[in-house]
């Protein structure tokens, strides 16, 4: 399911909304910088490359609370998985994904 949750007032990457349409591009944390990074590292890596931030943790979305400025935000919301299952879940969606990003939408929930 993918659900486009209203964008709060009080929150993969590596290209913007309009690349990902043409050619969808995902780095992993590990590949932009330490895998430790504190999430709010992340967060503004996120916002200084337009990168839509794809993540299974709650931290994030309760980052949200905090107000400001966030990026576009993926929750992936399902149990722990095997990664090649997850990815075989998740790529049928990434054209739905881009268009909520596309129509505005900063936080999309996955469940």
């Amino acid at each position: 399911m993918v659900r486009a949750l209203p964008r709060p007032r009080a929150i993969a990457s590596g290209a913007g909304p309009d690349a990902l349409r043409s050619r969808p591009v995902a780095e992993h944390v590990t590949d932009i910088g330490p895998g430790g990074a504190p999430d709010r590292e992340l967060w503004r890596y996120a916002l200084d490359h337009d990168a839509v931030l794809v993540t299974k943790g709650e931290d994030f979305s309760n980052m949200l609370l905090l107000g400001g400025t966030f990026p576009a935000m993926v929750w992936v919301r399902v149990g722990n998985t095997r990664r090649r299952a997850l990815l075989e879940w998740f790529e049928p969606l990434i054209d739905s994904i881009v268009e909520l990003v596309d129509a505005g939408n900063r936080l999309i929930e996955l469940r």
